[in-house]
């Protein structure tokens, strides 16, 4: 079975409030790459970010190897939980229209390994 190499670069904020987020990567409802999940901690590729900049839009980067063992149609996708408050993507929490506060983008690219 071949590997594949995800790689996601993320970009968000949270609100003022500095509530925390986790986001865990999927294959279908399976969780994989990012660390042990223990007690009441997650298992999350990214966070926990905490801000109070209204102005901060915080990217990150990750690389997952996943092997799923199927050479069906699979889907891949990011789920987030927040400690409060809203979450936003590819722009700040306030979305001000100002040219220093710039919208930005988010990918997630995925390239098949042979193995």
């Amino acid at each position: 079975a071949n590997a594949i190499k995800l790689t996601t670069t993320l970009a968000f904020s949270t609100d003022t409030s500095g509530n925390g987020v986790n986001i865990q990567l999927l294959r279908g409802s399976t969780r994989i790459g990012g660390g042990t999940a223990a007690s009441n901690r997650l298992s999350s590729i990214f966070g926990p970010i905490r801000s109070s900049d209204t102005l901060s839009c915080v990217s990150q980067i990750n690389v997952t190897f996943d092997f799923p063992g199927v050479t069906t149609a699979t889907t891949y996708k990011l789920q987030y939980t927040t400690q409060a408050g809203n979450f936003y993507v590819n722009m700040s929490n306030t979305d001000t229209d100002v040219a220093y506060a710039p919208r930005v983008s988010s990918s997630m690219t995925l390239e098949e390994i042979m193995v």
